[in-house]
């Protein structure tokens, strides 16, 4: 039988379960889909998973519910100040910059 994750994955309001996660309502994209955070599914040692909107922009938007991974180390990363960005220390950046390359 699996083990049942912490009950702070499944949070039903709108408030993040986890103080790096994304905060409801946030929205992401500056390309054809504006995204917009609307609940964290879950989390792990790689990062957080959301379940969000995805709208086009433009005189017709339409729009789709979809799930979001982002890929964030909560032992070494912070969030930026925006609430949306990843700052990664400097002694640990080559590190990750070596690992997203390869």
């Amino acid at each position: 039988m699996p083990a049942t994750p912490p009950a702070s994955v499944h949070k039903t309001n709108d408030t993040p379960a986890h103080p790096m996660a994304i905060e409801p309502g946030k929205q992401l994209g500056e390309g054809k889909y504006v995204i917009t955070i609307k609940k964290l599914l879950g989390c792990n040692a790689q990062g957080f998973t959301y379940r969000a909107t995805a709208r086009t922009r433009g005189p017709k938007p339409t729009g789709m519910e979809v799930v979001v991974r982002e890929f964030f180390m909560s032992y070494c990363s912070e969030r930026g100040a925006d609430g949306l960005s990843v700052a990664t220390p400097e002694d640990i950046a080559p590190t990750v910059e070596k690992c997203m390359v390869e």
